[in-house]
């Protein structure tokens, strides 16, 4: 089984996947919108994922911002390996890079809105879930920790703070026409 995130947010909204460490050694990723997403069908039909166990590379990044760190999602091989390389570097590199600045952006290298924000927390448990359209919080909620090593798994994190989530060993992100949801839960947004 591969992990699926779908995404539903409004218009002019970012939705913020929550903040998360499994365990030591795991960073966190939040996933953000830029904006609203396409809402012409023929730009929205787009899918991109990993195959399932596929190790997913950090590899060292320019510097964009003050605090942030841009990364892209580069393809390579048959069956496509995914691997997060910086701007221009050749996407066959895929070298390993063991550390993260707080507040990394991790974009795909993809016509898209859809960003992921890698930050470093060392709490071990949840601290910014995200809420529904009806202000409640999910009971499905997903985020995608980077081992130190360059491994990225996703984790269905639907358990109180200091549960151990079950990682789903894959990545995908599918648009779909005029919407953006998460599987088994409501469709998420900031607040």
């Amino acid at each position: 089984m591969t992990g699926l995130v779908l995404l539903c947010v409004p218009p002019n909204r970012l939705l913020n996947m929550i903040e998360f460490t499994g365990s030591e050694g795991l960073f966190n990723l939040r996933a953000t919108f830029e904006g609203a997403p396409p809402q012409d069908e023929t730009i929205c039909m787009y899918a991109t994922w990993t195959e399932v166990g596929a190790p997913i590379i950090v590899t060292p990044s320019s510097v964009s911002s003050v605090g942030a760190t841009t990364w892209n999602l580069s393809k390579y091989g048959n069956p496509v390996r995914w691997f997060i390389t910086k701007p221009g570097e050749d996407e066959t590199k895929g070298f390993h890079y063991e550390k993260a600045e707080p507040g990394c952006v991790i974009s795909l290298g993809y016509p898209s809105p859809f960003f992921l924000d890698l930050c470093v927390d060392g709490t071990g448990g949840i601290f910014r879930p995200a809420t529904g359209m009806n202000g409640a919080t999910g009971e499905s909620r997903y985020c995608v920790g980077v081992s130190e090593k360059g491994t990225v798994e996703i984790m269905n994190v639907a358990f109180p703070t200091g549960a151990r989530p079950s990682p789903i060993p894959a990545w995908q992100a599918r648009s779909t026409p005029g919407r953006w949801m998460i599987p088994e839960s409501p469709c998420h947004r900031s607040h």
